[in-house]
Parts: C-alpha cells; sequence; structure tokens
C-alpha cells in the first residue's frame, strides 16, 4: 500500500500516508518501541519510490532512476536534521 500510495498520490501523500499508517499499526499491535523508526522508514521509502517512478517516467526507463536514490535519501536526511530540531523549538513558543 505504502508503494501505491506514494506512485498514485506522489511522493509527499506517499510518504505522509505511508509513515503514519504502519506507526499507527506499530502502535496497535503492541510494538511502541519500533514506532519512530518505523515512521522515519517509511516515510523514506514512500518519497523515493514517489520520485523512483516519476523519473522513470520521464527518462523512458527503470535504470537511470537508480542512481538519483542516494542523492534523495541525502535530502531527505538533511531536511529531517534542520527540520525537526526547528519545529521542535518553534512549537515551545507562544505564537504556536
Amino acid at each position: 500500500m505504502l508503494f501505491i500510495s506514494s506512485i498514485v498520490f506522489g511522493k509527499k501523500k506517499g510518504a505522509i500516508s505511508g509513515a503514519i499508517g504502519m506507526t499507527i499499526f506499530d502502535v496497535l499491535s503492541g510494538w511502541v518501541a519500533w514506532a519512530p523508526f518505523t515512521f522515519v522508514v517509511r516515510w523514506i521509502m514512500g518519497y523515493i519510490v514517489g520520485y523512483y517512478v516519476t523519473e522513470g517516467i520521464l527518462y523512458g526507463n527503470w535504470i537511470s532512476p537508480v542512481t538519483s536514490i542516494p542523492g534523495n535519501a541525502i535530502q531527505i536526511a538533511a531536511g529531517g536534521i534542520v527540520s525537526l530540531p526547528l519545529a521542535y523549538s518553534l512549537k515551545r513558543t507562544k505564537a504556536f
């Protein structure tokens, strides 16, 4: 379902729905300790597969997009490293 969501709805919606859905599954099935890791891993998987399929269609083959996976993963990691602490700090202010 994660890959289908990412392909049909795009990388962002696929990443979010996969991350939230599988995290809820972990929590409800007793795997609470795994839930944060599941969220991150499934988000990355959903995001990357969205890019991969799009590039496969645009490039007309399924081999060329493989070379962009490491760059996409670095982009996701860097975004998380910057945005998560910043978002946490902003949430603690009175403005939010």
